[in-house]
């Protein structure tokens, strides 16, 4: 996955390129781009946890999320720039889209016995209070964003994201860390 998202930056600007008309990022970013792929690579060579053996289905739906993310990052630029709704319209519309899905695997997967049995008490009340807030702020952080930067580079910041959180994976777990890896993180 890691890798995959690594390679989203550079997808997604050929398909913003293809679909949306623009230009393609210049040879100074598009060394960029290739430089974050590359350091991800040695980064992924070098963790002994990341194992390369899978299940034909696990490549399957690997790369039906890696097109759906790429779809979805070029998609959301170009409502960003023909639909015209504010900010709050976006954020309330993507989230209610998902949830038909959310309930739709809700019930799939027996969830639902799950919560029947479950005793409402304050501090769980207190914990889904604050996922949803931080859910929507998350979303509407996003959604900001969005408008002011293109696909690329949206999903560029995505794997920015990705590589804080394996810094701090790092740092809570340094035995799986190696010093080529921690310099192609940082590189």
């Amino acid at each position: 996955m890691i890798s995959l998202r690594c390679c989203l930056p550079l997808c997604v600007c050929v398909v913003e390129w293809f679909f949306l008309g623009r230009q393609l990022p210049s040879l100074k970013s598009q060394g960029v781009l290739a430089g974050v792929l590359l350091t991800a690579g040695v980064y992924i060579m070098t963790d002994p946890s990341i194992s390369f053996e899978g299940s034909f289905m696990g490549i399957v739906w690997l790369n039906v999320w890696f097109w759906l993310l790429v779809f979805q990052m070029t998609y959301g630029k170009h409502i960003c720039d023909s639909v015209p709704m504010s900010q709050w319209e976006r954020v309330l519309y993507t989230n209610a889209l998902g949830v038909p899905w959310t309930l739709l695997l809700f019930f799939f997967f027996g969830e639902h016995h799950t919560l029947a049995k479950a005793e409402a008490s304050a501090p769980m009340l207190t914990w889904v209070t604050l996922s949803l807030i931080f859910g929507v702020g998350i979303s509407y952080t996003g959604w900001s964003l969005r408008v002011i930067v293109s696909a690329t580079t949206y999903s560029l910041v995505g794997v920015l994201n990705k590589m804080a959180t394996i810094a701090f994976n790092m740092i809570a777990f340094p035995s799986d860390t190696s010093v080529v890896g921690v310099m192609a993180l940082v590189a």
